[in-house]
């Protein structure tokens, strides 16, 4: 997982005037491991031991679907299409975080008598390549090297409009995605570090990840921004 979060150095201005010096804040990271100063962000609920500060909060959801070619030449329209015999299906490795919701949403139909208990094994048989993050998952999906993917809804952005789109899972078996962030117990500036994290969990914080396709943290409130709102290369991912 290493994609940009959509907030740019305008949205930082306008919300927190505080941070008008912070370059380092610029172009930050979602990484699986601590590589931010003061805050940690990451798609596993895992807390670091003895890293953090406070418990982590979570600031985004986001919701799994299944990526097909534009003209969808699998003809996929369901998740029990993954297990078609001939379909070229991309995933991204075990130990990516995508990875693993996608494993967890087979074992979960692997459950249900509509899939079968060997559902999982024949999705398995028709993958073609293991990736090692969603972007690229996503780019072999694109370029017409794959006829299917299961990815997180904001890696499918406007530039990709016309080259991917999206097949629903079945919401009885859709997982959820959560992305923690938390203040780092040696934060160079805790200052600049917590007043980044009330910025993501606030009302303008919330209003441009739900702009880009996440799903609300929680209850906070969303309001219109000063400026307009930041366009990430791709949302983050894992």
């Amino acid at each position: 997982m290493a994609e940009t979060l959509p907030f740019d150095r305008t949205a930082l201005e306008n919300a927190w005037p505080i941070l008008d010096d912070e370059e380092r804040l610029e172009g930050l990271r979602l990484l699986p491991r601590v590589e931010a100063e003061d805050f940690f962000l990451s798609l596993s609920p895992r807390e670091q031991a003895g890293l953090l500060a406070e418990p982590p909060r979570v600031f985004a959801r986001n919701r799994l679907v299944i990526a097909v070619p534009r003209d969808n030449p699998g003809g996929v329209q369901t998740l029990r299409d993954l297990a078609r015999p001939g379909l070229r299906l991309v995933t991204a490795a075990p130990e990516v975080p995508i990875g693993v919701y996608t494993q967890q949403l087979l074992d979960r139909a692997a459950q249900d008598p509509a899939y079968g208990p060997d559902f999982p094994a024949r999705v398995g048989a028709n993958i073609v390549s293991r990736e090692p993050n969603v972007r690229q998952v996503v780019a072999k999906v694109a370029l017409g090297e794959a006829d299917a993917a299961i990815v997180y809804q904001t890696d499918l952005t406007p530039d990709l409009a016309d080259k991917v789109r999206p097949v629903a899972l079945p919401e009885a078996l859709t997982l959820i995605a959560t992305y923690p962030i938390a203040l780092l117990r040696q934060a160079p500036n805790p200052t600049a570090g917590a007043a980044f994290i009330a910025f993501v969990l606030g009302p303008d914080g919330q209003t441009i990840l739900q702009h880009w396709g996440f799903l609300p943290a929680g209850d906070t409130p969303t309001r219109a921004l000063r400026g307009p709102l930041p366009r990430p290369d791709r949302g983050p991912g894992g």
